[in-house]
Parts: structure tokens; sequence; C-alpha cells
């Protein structure tokens, strides 16, 4: 890029650089709110996180997966495989839980993307590892606000639903949405949902200046 008129790039608190470009493109992406469900650091933190989950697993009671989409029905999966096994050929339900597993679903079912029979068939397939489905019902709060982040990932949660029914749970992952990755920019307009406002049609970060451009999701 040619490099032209120069921008401030704060690298740290404690110190601060001048780089010039001809253009500018916010490119970082986006981070999942349970750092179970990607590589928001490095390999060695994922690591870390992935290690203290199994070591708490063991003596879990209630995991609640918040989420009704491909990750939340996936890791709801994998959970109920791992800590509950199946039940037998003759069974559609397993009824020995070793460990209570609810997957929140917001809306009337699970995998709204997929066609209701593949959805139907998925949820079969779940209450045949011990993953009970809530459905219809949102979150409205948890508490603490940081349960199931990597802040509070082992912290035992209170999850209030819509219509009023409450979760004590050991474990918590929030798999409902992600988040920008916009911390290290300065001034710059936020939309509601913390995004960098863009002109749709451009990308174009107008309110800031010429030739600067987002893709932050």
């Amino acid at each position: 890029l040619k490099r032209e008129a120069p921008s401030e790039l704060a690298t740290s608190q404690l110190s601060a650089e001048k780089i010039g470009y001809h253009a500018l493109v916010i490119g970082t992406g986006t981070s999942t709110q349970s750092p179970l469900l990607g590589l928001n650091r490095d390999s060695e933190s994922l690591r870390t996180t992935l290690n203290a989950i199994r070591a708490a697993l063991p003596n879990a009671k209630h995991v609640a997966i918040a989420d009704r989409s491909l990750a939340g029905v996936e890791t709801a999966g994998m959970l109920g495989e791992c800590l509950n096994g199946c039940a037998g050929w003759l069974s559609s339900k397993l009824e020995n839980l070793k460990v209570r597993i609810t997957l929140v679903a917001v809306g009337s079912g699970i995998l709204p993307v997929l066609r209701p029979a593949i959805a139907n068939e998925s949820e079969g397939f779940l209450a045949w590892i011990g993953v009970t489905v809530t459905q219809g019902a949102r979150v409205v709060t948890i508490s603490p606000p940081g349960a199931g982040t990597e802040r509070d990932l082992m912290t035992h949660a209170t999850v209030t639903l819509e219509d009023g029914k409450t979760l004590e749970v050991v474990l918590l992952v929030p798999a409902i949405c992600v988040a920008p990755n916009i911390c290290f920019i300065h001034e710059s307009p936020f939309t509601a949902s913390d995004s960098v406002e863009t002109t749709v049609s451009t990308l174009r970060v107008d309110k800031v200046g010429a030739r600067v451009y987002a893709m932050v999701i």
C-alpha cells in the first residue's frame, strides 16, 4: 500500500506508534462468548480451557447450553454422549442420567436453518443421550453476568428464562452469538451491536476518514 496520511495506532497503554497508510481495512473478525467454541486467543489458552473443563465435568450435576443452532446442538451432543452414554436400542430416551444437560432453544425447535424433519430427528438423538431441550423461552438473565465466559468459565450460575423458570447449573456454555473484536479501536463510531459503523454499500467507515474500511461482522 502506498503510504500517505499518518494514522496513530496504540500498541499498548504505555506507548504509541504512528503508521502512515493509504487505505486501512479493519478485519479482525469476532470472538465467541464461550472460549470452548472458538480460538479467541492462542492454542495454549484453548488447551488450558479444555483441561479445566475436563477436570470439572466429572463433578458436574447440571450443564446448560444456551443456543439452538449448530454450535449449541453439537456441544450438547458431545457432552451428552461423553457424560451420560446412550439409551438402549429399544429406548427412545435415556432415563438414568449421570449429568443433567439442558439445551435452551429460543424458538419452537432446534436447528431452525434445517428442515423440520431433520431438526425433529436431531432432537430425538439428543434425548437418546440424555439431553433435555427447553423450547420457546429466551434466556433473560444470567447470574453472575459473566458465567460461562473466559473470565468466569467454571462459575456456578443461575439462568432465568423468559417463562420464569430458573436453571441452577454447574457449567454454562453461552453459544448464542459472537462479539466483534473491536477493543483496540479508538474513537470510532459503533452500532448498537458493538460493530464498527459502516456504509452498507461500500463498507467504508465514513465518519472516521477517507479510505477506511471495516470487515468486522
